[in-house]
């Protein structure tokens, strides 16, 4: 598999390894925040997810409490929310970065 990785545990408990496979996301997600095109209005955008979470937009849209929507594997949330979707992220263990100012 790509993004796994074999993991062993050396704990006292468990006498031989498992070989449980544990999947490591090594995407990088990029945070941006979007104006033009929407009257003004600002957007953040969640861009290089590998699939359509819509699991993962509709936590976000409850986090931040804003309307938002899943298109072509990229969430959109209306209004500023790029530092609080980068820290929600990174908790959840992605790899993230802000994209533009």
């Amino acid at each position: 598999m790509k993004n796994s990785e074999l993991i062993y545990s050396t704990h006292a408990e468990i006498s031989e390894p498992t070989g449980e496979i544990i999947l490591i996301q090594e995407s990088l997600i990029y945070v941006s925040l979007e104006k033009k095109g929407r009257g003004g209005k600002q957007v953040t955008v969640i861009t290089g997810l590998d699939t359509d979470h819509k699991n993962l937009q509709k936590e976000l849209q409850s986090l931040c409490s804003t309307g938002g929507t899943l298109k072509d594997r990229q969430i959109e949330l209306q209004g500023d929310h790029r530092q609080k979707v980068m820290n929600h992220l990174q908790k959840k263990g992605w790899r993230v970065k802000q994209k533009g100012g």
